[in-house]
């Protein structure tokens, strides 16, 4: 009897541990960029159109490049100032570009920019990634772009997405293409699998706005790392990019976990050293939470990063200048 009773006592006290407790859960606070320093509030002295900074980058002599171009609808966030951006060039500009315009002058801005890059005398991009492009601004970059440069996905106005490639078809040909979203989220995971037409090398590209904060930036790093995994294939080059609301070296955890359930003996990227700070956080601070992570399983094949604005358009130099001479 005493035997039963004992079993039945340590049965309860099992599913009593197993409730769920109605005490509030501790949610840990990240800090965004474990490499970071205070700027202060900028307001004028940042003359450049977007709160991130383009990343260039090379591998062999395929020139690539990421940027989150800020889209207009979002810019109640810099009228708020919490970046200290509120008097930058970014709202100064954000009026019509002419008197029937639905464009505006920071947008044409960020459309000049992109072309630079694409048309650049020694570094032309082959291939852009490009977060929160508004509606707006992907109706005119679609009509000035060449017939040449593709934009993907096609009508992502239409489907409310705001991360576009854009490549260029003399260099690559589009094998496949997925778009699909985070589950707690509409922040999407925009694949693309490429064929140099020059090589015949495969290049799968990857790029996400991954979510941030403290509750979504866990789970949307567990949900990236779990599709990158699916789509990693050897034999290809893979790169992963975007603005993914945390530095670097939060990803790895969740891309180790992932290639094991993927069977592999270890997760095959390592992330580009980025030479410079690529965002103003809501601290006021310079922050590196752009990123980009490549598998090449080619040695003869180098990779390489811009260290130097000019390699990608003239008028981002100031900024990195700026972003210098404030290190402290």
């Amino acid at each position: 009897m005493y035997k039963i009773f004992a079993l039945l006592l340590l049965s309860i006290c099992h599913v009593l541990v197993a409730l769920p407790s109605n005490a509030p859960q501790q949610i840990i606070e990240e800090k965004a960029s474990t490499k970071s320093y205070f700027v202060g509030e900028l307001g004028m002295a940042w003359q450049f159109p977007s709160d991130h900074l383009p990343i260039g980058a090379s591998i062999d002599s395929i020139h690539f490049a990421l940027w989150n171009t800020l889209n207009t609808e979002y810019l109640h966030w810099i009228e708020k100032n919490g970046q200290g951006l509120r008097d930058s060039l970014i709202l100064n500009t954000n009026v019509p570009l002419s008197k029937n315009s639905i464009l505006t002058i920071r947008e044409d801005m960020v459309i000049e920019c992109v072309m630079k890059m694409l048309n650049h005398s020694t570094h032309p991009r082959s291939i852009l990634a490009l977060q929160e492009v508004g509606r707006c601004l992907f109706k005119e970059l679609s009509v000035r772009l060449p017939d040449f440069m593709h934009i993907f996905p096609e009508n992502a106005d239409e489907q409310k997405i705001e991360d576009v490639f854009i490549i260029d078809t003399r260099i690559f040909d589009i094998v496949d293409s997925e778009i699909s979203q985070y589950t707690f989220s509409h922040n999407t995971i925009v694949r693309l699998l490429l064929r140099e037409k020059a090589t015949g090398l495969q290049y799968c590209f990857i790029q996400s706005h991954v979510p941030g904060g403290p509750v979504n930036s866990l789970p949307a790093r567990i949900e990236l790392a779990e599709k990158i995994m699916q789509a990693y294939k050897p034999e290809n080059i893979s790169i992963v990019l975007g603005d993914m609301n945390r530095s670097s070296d939060y990803f790895f955890p969740q891309f180790e976990e992932a290639a094991k359930k993927m069977g592999f003996t270890n997760q095959p990227f390592v992330d580009i050293d980025i030479p410079y700070p690529t965002h103003i956080s809501t601290k006021m601070e310079a922050c590196w939470i752009d990123n980009i992570f490549i598998a090449n399983p080619y040695s003869q094949i180098v990779s390489h990063v811009a260290k130097d604005g000019t390699e990608l358009f003239e008028e981002l130099q100031p900024t990195l200048d700026l972003l210098e001479n404030l290190k402290p």
